[in-house]
């Protein structure tokens, strides 16, 4: 999520050890997947790839950060190892990107999601 990885960018220290894992945005685009269920035994012409857009409605500004903070995994353990001023500071800078999502009585979060199907060989 954009603005999660903007609080991160401008406020954590990176330079942590975490246990290797796949790249952030490992299925970011189409060629991404139809490559990747092709070497899974795919039929990569049969695949349709279509983006579905939705808004996640959340109650607070802060729910976010707790989110990624409490049920997140990759983004989770970059943050428990970063210091209590580095927390704040990314708290409190996704705090204000929500802010522009205002919806109701909570917030409304573009999100996207992929809806993919593809037939085996």
């Amino acid at each position: 999520m954009k603005l999660v990885d903007d609080a991160v960018q401008a406020h954590a220290n990176l330079d942590v050890d975490l246990p290797p894992g796949p790249p952030f945005y490992l299925f970011e685009n189409e060629e991404e997947f139809r490559n990747a269920l092709e070497r899974a035994g795919f039929d990569g012409t049969s695949m349709t790839f279509k983006v579905h857009k939705i808004e996640w409605q959340v109650p607070t500004a802060r729910f976010i950060f707790d989110a990624e903070r409490n049920a997140g995994v990759r983004t989770a353990g970059l943050l428990a190892r970063q210091t209590p001023e580095a927390l704040r500071k990314i708290q409190s800078a996704i705090e204000k990107s929500v802010q522009l999502y205002a919806k109701g009585n909570g917030f409304a979060i573009p999100k996207a999601a992929y809806v993919v199907s593809i037939s085996k060989k």
